[in-house]
């Protein structure tokens, strides 16, 4: 079993962005989904930035280059952007 400081560096939260205030987390279930994010990611060319879950039984997965990814944040550290700010866009 990996140990606490590992898991912790592989979270990637996806958050509602019209969500206000605090949220509460511990609902969890079984998905294929870190196996697709693997399969995306394999390569280190393209990058899992975002789930949109519309309602329905699937979910579209966005995703971003590595110079897409790399730029963004660089533009955004730049410009002292919020992440909000920038997919606000």
């Amino acid at each position: 079993m990996k140990e606490i400081e590992d898991a912790d560096a592989n979270i990637r939260a996806f958050v509602d962005l019209k969500a206000q205030g605090p949220a509460k987390g511990g609902c969890f279930i079984r998905t294929d989904l870190k196996e697709t994010v693997e399969k995306i990611e394999k390569d280190g060319d393209v990058f899992v930035v975002g789930v949109i879950y519309d309602g329905t039984y699937n979910l579209e997965i966005l995703t971003q280059t590595k110079e897409e990814r790399d730029s963004a944040f660089a533009d955004a550290l730049a410009k002292n952007v919020t992440s909000k700010q920038i997919l606000d866009v």
